[in-house]
């Protein structure tokens, strides 16, 4: 899991640096230069890039999290302590679902009010 929260957050940092730094620096090309950076930043293909490198962002962060519980229950269970290792398992497996959750609702009330 934890290979998977580094290659997306690795994938929307490339995603989102590159596009900022090109839109940048097409707006500081000339006099046209808002106009070239407009049509770039709003170009299908950029868009679909951008909005998937930060969907993909929004579901590393819970991945990260339900990665962490495995961590966590790895490591108690070495030393032996599977009793200490429940309560922390479970509440990061809630606390992984409540972000889902955060993400989903502000999805639907986006999409709602766009």
């Amino acid at each position: 899991l934890m290979c998977i929260v580094f290659l997306l957050n690795l994938t929307t940092v490339i995603v989102l640096i590159q596009q900022l730094f090109m839109t940048y620096r097409l707006l500081t090309v000339g006099p046209c230069g808002f106009e070239i950076a407009k049509s770039y930043y709003l170009n299908p293909n950029i868009v679909t890039m951008r909005h998937m490198a930060v969907k993909g962002f929004f579901l590393s962060l819970p991945l990260f999290v339900a990665s962490s519980s495995c961590m966590v229950w790895t490591e108690f269970s070495h030393a032996g302590t599977h009793t200490l290792a429940i309560p922390v398992v479970v509440f990061l497996a809630v606390m992984s679902l409540v972000m889902l959750f955060i993400n989903k609702k502000h999805q639907s009330i986006f999409k709602e009010r766009y």
